[in-house]
């Protein structure tokens, strides 16, 4: 059990009992303040530090030793025992003596010096005296229309001294430069530089909407599939017809290989002797036979390019179906803020405009928070984009250098010496 706090009853037992060792080391080190020189508080700022402006040489030294110069600092460093040449001083330059004062013991006056200096330095002596910028006349402006005498005067001296020069041509301005661009949309109206986007791309969207969209995106790509998927199974098609080979011509080679065959044999030709009856007959039934297997061959020929100037015809009248269709929704569009991805098939150039990209988030890409959201489309592309379906600029393809010479594979001699 810790003891009881002694009594401080009397001034006896008070000062037996209180701790005075904080006060008596506090008067110990003032002491020793007052022994040293006096009393750190009572001193300015100036007795206790001391600003130093070289430092110290050692210290440099040490640094200098192990740190590299730079290279920029070695080579504007004067290291030459000669001084380096004084630039001329100019006209206008002085020494702070007055000009007049100096040279007035001199013959010559100082008009007749500055004169001589100027012509011995090839230049005009310069004048005291300022001239005020509002007297200053321009007497030439790039951009403004050339005078006429000056106009005659350059189409005299062309017609004498450079008339094997070609006179060179206006600048005539398109008839389109003061013209409104053409807009791409489907109902020809101008398109709005910065579109209201949809509320499904969102980084939190609601979640109607955004089923929405993803359903509807979702389908377009489904029909740019299967489209893509029956135009390859077409050409496949296309290409298993022409692989067919062609039974007239295999006959014309196996006949030529046969007559060439009997000539290589029979090197000699005897007169042909005459045909019985029924030699004739056999020709004649022969001769039948082929007509009639040619003729079936050109109808199996012509059934085929039937069947597919049918399924031509089909596609086109598909064609013109959803033409119509496009142009009777058209009529009904009432604003191109609903429509952005709809663009017409007119091309502004020589390469259409290409579909616009997809900036949905899947189901896995959603994000909870900022911190974990993946950013979707690029402002760039979308003002780019944005000229091009207003009409401003044209659509165009990076163009990428041909490769003027063709590789040339060649074998080594050490490789033939093996064979």
């Amino acid at each position: 059990m810790a003891s009881k706090q002694p009594s401080r009853k009397g001034k006896k037992a008070w000062r037996k009992n209180v701790d005075i060792s904080e006060i008596n080391a506090g008067l110990d080190q003032l002491r020793d303040e007052i022994i040293q020189g006096g009393v750190i508080v009572e001193k300015t700022d100036e007795q206790l530090f001391a600003l130093d402006t070289t430092g110290d040489t050692a210290i440099a030294k040490a640094h200098f030793k192990t740190a590299k110069v730079l290279k920029a600092d070695e080579i504007i460093s004067a290291r030459s025992a000669v001084p380096a040449i004084r630039k001329r001083p100019g006209l206008n330059t002085t020494n702070g003596i007055i000009a007049k004062k100096a040279r007035r013991a001199n013959v010559i006056t100082y008009k007749d010096i500055e004169r001589m200096k100027a012509t011995a330095y090839g230049q005009e002596a310069a004048s005291g005296e300022l001239t005020s910028t509002k007297n200053i006349t321009i007497d030439y402006d790039p951009w403004a229309e050339e005078a006429p005498q000056d106009v005659a005067k350059k189409e005299a001296l062309r017609e004498t001294e450079f008339s094997f020069i070609p006179a060179p041509q206006p600048f005539k301005e398109p008839k389109t430069l003061k013209q409104p661009p053409v807009s791409l949309a489907v109902s020809g109206r101008p398109v709005p530089a910065v579109r209201v986007p949809e509320a499904g791309i969102s980084y939190n969207p609601e979640f109607a909407q955004w089923d929405a969209l993803l359903q509807k995106e979702g389908a377009k790509e489904v029909e740019l599939e299967q489209k893509r998927l029956a135009e390859k199974a077409e050409a496949e098609r296309i290409k298993a017809l022409a692989a067919i080979p062609d039974e007239e011509e295999e006959s014309d080679e196996e006949n030529h290989s046969t007559e060439s065959d009997t000539e290589a044999e029979k090197p000699v030709k005897k007169m042909p002797d005459r045909k019985t009856q029924a030699q004739r007959n056999k020709i004649k039934r022969r001769k039948e036979l082929e007509l009639i297997r040619l003729q079936e061959q050109r109808l199996k020929r012509q059934a085929a390019e039937f069947s597919l100037v049918k399924k031509y015809a089909k596609d086109v009248e598909a064609r013109e179906r959803l033409r119509l269709a496009k142009r009777a929704a058209r009529l009904n569009i009432d604003d191109d803020e609903k429509n952005p991805k709809l663009m017409r098939r007119r091309k502004f150039g020589k390469v259409g405009l290409p579909r616009a990209p997809l900036e949905l988030q899947l189901p896995d890409e959603l994000a909870d928070s900022l911190r974990t959201l993946k950013p979707e489309g690029n402002l760039l592309r979308d003002r780019m984009r944005s000229l091009r379906e207003r009409g401003v600029l044209e659509t165009r393809l990076p163009v990428t250098q041909r490769r003027k010479h063709q590789k040339k594979v060649s074998e080594k001699w050490s490789y033939k010496d093996f064979k």
